[in-house]
């Protein structure tokens, strides 16, 4: 055997080098059979699916089974006492959901805008009818500030007296106020259409907060575009309006329940509040949206007739009742407190007993209710007069018996003071004093209203 040159040994170490080592694959995944299986499957099947354009058109040539339509399901005791609670959302078993917002099927909901950086609120106005239809032109029988924070969704849904400031000690511009410092946010931009009732409030409140806080944009008039988010909220809180409405009527038949009522005002303020606690969207409520909790506390239904705790106990005798009969119209927005009608206007209370069931609905107790949140002690929404006829009475008068002897008037001196100063004038030919010549002199009737002179008067 030769003898290994400097050559080849030079050529083993190079050939020993670049060997790898025993461990130069440990970095690559063993193959791995069944997922390699699982991935053909995969691919067979979907080759499966395709099918020519001939075996397309006989599939659907095919006759079709006829679908029905969808029956619904009895809720629960513990669902449909919840529904009457609120009312919100839309439960296809409820007939007063369904009758008041229910739409039509197969709608398809736009994307949401993107969200701007300064929090916008648009706010704008929305009238309805006496019935409680939406109508796009000014009625002026009833007026509603509504609005909606794009961000999270809460509502903004109020009765004024009328558009713009003034009136009710400014309610609107305090309903408004009251709205924006509740979001919590440290700059808002406040948009409205540019018509001027609107733009006067806005900038009123404005005014009341300061410029530092709250940002005016005015979008073109009669641009409903502009007022995308505004103008939905709007149609879906008459919806629920309506539905409300339906529901109070339906549980009070014997009193008129409508936009004229003074429960009506609350109604709509109600809704909003509903709507801001426990309408869910996106998986969130409005409500956690900006306090980052959820509502807690325990409410009634709403124009429940509630015995509640009358607040100023120590100006009531010891032997009146501390518990009387109210109407609930919600919580407010400030402390949280029970929001009560009475006979003496609104009280607020913090506690409140509800009745059984056959006596939560008194219709006495809701007809002497007054009070409305412009007006809480005296305030009492008339209704519009219908305009009619006024009757006007006539008095005819009666002339005196004929006195059958005589063939003329009667006379009696008996009856009155004029019937003898008639008869001495007739004597001496002179007129009684205190008459003036010519002049006839009047003649009491039965009644004693002496309208018209009687007809057997002398002439001068």
């Amino acid at each position: 055997m030769a003898p290994i040159s400097s050559d080849n040994s030079i050529a083993m170490r190079l050939a020993e080098e670049a060997e790898p080592a025993d461990d130069g694959w440990a970095h690559m995944e063993p193959f791995d059979q069944e997922a390699e299986e699982a991935h053909e499957e995969l691919v067979a099947g979907a080759l499966d699916d395709e099918m020519t354009l001939e075996e397309l058109r006989a599939q659907v040539a095919l006759p079709q089974e006829p679908q029905g339509i969808k029956v619904l399901k009895e809720p629960t005791p513990a669902e449909r006492e919840r529904r009457n609670l609120l009312h919100l959302d839309m439960a296809p078993w409820c007939e007063t959901c369904v009758a008041a917002k229910g739409r039509e099927a197969h709608h398809v909901r736009d994307k949401d805008p993107e969200d701007p950086t300064t929090p916008l609120v648009q706010i704008d106005y929305m009238f309805m009818s006496r019935d409680g239809a939406l109508v796009e032109d000014e009625s002026r029988l009833v007026t509603m500030l509504t609005g909606i924070a794009a961000s999270s969704g809460w509502p903004l849904a109020v009765m004024v007296p009328h558009k713009g400031t003034g009136g009710g000690k400014d309610y609107a511009v305090r309903a408004l106020e009251l709205f924006l410092t509740g979001l919590g946010e440290p700059l808002i931009m406040l948009q409205y259409d540019g018509e001027n009732p609107i733009r006067v409030l806005a900038q009123a409140v404005q005014k009341r907060l300061g410029s530092d806080k709250i940002q005016l944009r005015q979008s073109p008039r009669y641009s409903h575009q502009s007022l995308g988010a505004c103008e939905g909220n709007g149609g879906w809180l008459a919806g629920h309006i309506r539905a409300w409405l339906a529901d109070v009527q339906a549980r009070y038949p014997t009193e008129s329940i409508d936009v004229n009522h003074n429960v009506f005002p609350w109604l709509v303020r109600h809704v909003g509040w509903l709507i801001a606690r426990f309408h869910v969207k996106h998986g969130l409520r409005p409500y956690r949206c900006v306090k980052d909790r959820d509502y807690q506390s325990p409410i009634c239904i709403f124009a429940e007739t509630v015995l509640a705790q009358i607040p100023d106990m120590n100006s009531l005798a010891k032997s009146k009742a501390r518990w009387i009969k109210c109407i609930w119209l919600g919580r407010a927005e400030a402390d949280n407190s029970h929001i009560l009608s009475t006979s003496d206007g609104i009280v607020s209370a913090r506690t409140v007993r509800r009745l059984p069931v056959a006596s939560q609905c008194d219709a006495a107790t809701l007809h002497e209710a007054c009070g409305l949140p412009w007006a809480p002690k005296d305030g009492v929404r008339k209704p519009v007069a219908a305009e009619r006829s006024d009757q006007v009475v006539f008095q005819v008068p009666v002339p005196p018996p004929l006195d059958p002897a005589a063939g003329g008037p009667a006379q009696d001196n008996n009856t009155s003071d004029s019937g003898s100063d008639s008869s001495d004038s007739s004597e001496s030919g002179e007129p009684a004093e205190g008459r003036v010549p010519g002049q006839a002199t009047p003649q009491n009737n039965d009644d004693g209203m002496g309208l018209a002179p009687a007809s057997g008067s002398p002439e001068p």
